[in-house]
């Protein structure tokens, strides 16, 4: 019994064919890992465009919406002005009013 194993054999012609082949193989696996990488650093920085699109929208509405608050603030802060201004009138008038 012959525990020899026999290994298969190939012609140096058919090891280059199947170098060439790997050589083709492991190209066309770093190109699509290439592409894929592209595409995925795309897709995130589109995300991140629509993120910020986002935020910039709510940013900006709660601009507004501050705006609004301080407008409506000055706004009525004006109005107790002139009625502080109307009762002091009144009362001067009232003053004179009396004295005469």
């Amino acid at each position: 019994m012959s525990t020899h194993t026999q290994l298969p054999t190939e012609s140096r012609e058919e090891i280059e064919a199947r170098i060439a082949r790997d050589r083709a193989s492991l190209k066309l696996l770093k190109d699509n890992e290439r592409f894929l990488h592209r595409h995925r650093f795309e897709i995130e920085a589109l995300t991140l465009e629509v993120l910020c699109k986002e935020y910039d929208e709510a940013f900006k509405q709660r601009v507004n919406e501050t705006r609004q608050r301080v407008s409506e603030h000055l706004w009525a802060k004006h109005l107790e002005e002139l009625e502080a201004k109307r009762e002091a009138r009144e009362r001067e008038t009232q003053e004179r009013a009396e004295e005469a």
